[in-house]
């Protein structure tokens, strides 16, 4: 899984691996370790509707399993959704990889 982050706009990128272990219920991580702050992570996994929470420098984010179906079959690349923030809008996109196994 890839996680890129711009004004705005969170994206991730799943492998098929990851699309496989989330079609199986499995969580999906990614983390990087960034100077004098603990662990960034970000985990990906499937429930009833779409979601993004944060704590402690860890973002939980949940693709709903229908949306997750139309990426599995084929129907489409990938999903967004936008959320209200505090501040700002979150534009959240989850996109299947075809570069990366």
């Amino acid at each position: 899984m890839k996680v890129r982050i711009s004004e705005g706009h969170l994206r991730v990128r799943c492998t098929s691996q990851d699309i496989e272990d989330l079609s199986n219920s499995k969580r999906v991580a990614a983390g990087l370790s960034l100077p004098n702050v603990t662990r960034l992570e970000f985990i990906l996994f499937t429930g009833v509707t779409e979601s993004v929470t944060h704590s402690d420098h860890r973002y939980e984010i949940v693709i709903p399993e229908d949306q997750l179906k139309l990426i599995v079959s084929g129907a489409t690349m990938g999903v967004s959704f936008t959320f209200q923030m505090q501040l700002e809008k979150l534009l959240l996109t989850i996109e299947k990889d075809l570069g990366r196994k």
